[in-house]
């Protein structure tokens, strides 16, 4: 595989590759955002086309930080697994009657959170089932306690079908309770947009979740 140099991605990689990936890696170097059809092409790319990809990838790695490698200490905290959506493919999920559904308070869940940083962590996940009759303030007064006992903790938490219900339950305008919170979590749960509604006939349609990502202003 061709490797990238301190002053640009190999030229063997780029030349070899076939020209409409080439042109489109040359754009994706020069800033502007990719369309659809040209991030497609790129996401099928195999032989020259991936190594090129690759080539420009660590290249624009590098020039943004290079060889630096940074992590992040946190705790994934679950506050529920009773939910009503049974997508599929969820193992997670319970009913409400189930003899292990769970549900923790928020003084847990904060001290949870402030075990957390006890032991050096900068940032809690939240997440957590779907309850039907889940209040509609629930992530709200949640976030609260968290930010007001630990201030500095970043919070990453929920995801867009999450926080869309609780507005509903409320019937609220998407995001104005989510002034506690950090980073809404669409990255590390197991749902892929285009497949969502593949899963489950219940589970959530992609253009509400997109509508959720956006309407709460999740970082790309």
């Amino acid at each position: 595989m061709a490797i990238s140099t301190r002053n640009g991605p190999s030229l063997a990689a780029l030349e070899a590759c076939p020209p409409e990936v080439r042109e489109i890696l040359q754009a994706a170097m020069s800033g502007p955002e990719l369309t659809f059809e040209q991030g497609l092409v790129l996401a099928t790319a195999d032989d020259s086309a991936l190594q090129a990809l690759v080539a420009v990838a660590d290249h624009l790695r590098d020039a943004t930080v290079g060889d630096a490698i940074t992590y992040v200490v946190n705790r994934n905290i679950n506050f529920t697994n009773v939910c009503f959506v049974g997508c599929s493919f969820c193992g997670f999920g319970r009913g409400p009657g189930a003899a292990d559904a769970y549900s923790l308070s928020f003084e847990e869940m904060v001290r949870r959170a402030q075990e957390a940083w006890d032991r050096g962590a900068t940032e809690v996940c939240i997440q957590g089932g779907l309850p039907r009759d889940l209040d509609g303030f629930f992530y709200r007064d949640l976030l609260r306690a968290i930010k007001r006992a630990l201030p500095a903790m970043h919070v990453h938490a929920f995801s867009p079908g999450g926080a869309l219900g609780g507005d509903h339950h409320r019937g609220a305008r998407t995001g104005h309770s989510h002034h506690f919170h950090d980073d809404v979590w669409p990255r590390r749960r197991a749902r892929r947009l285009g497949a969502a509604h593949a899963a489950s006939s219940r589970d959530s349609k992609t253009h509400w979740w997109i509508y959720g990502v956006r309407s709460i202003g999740i970082h790309p």
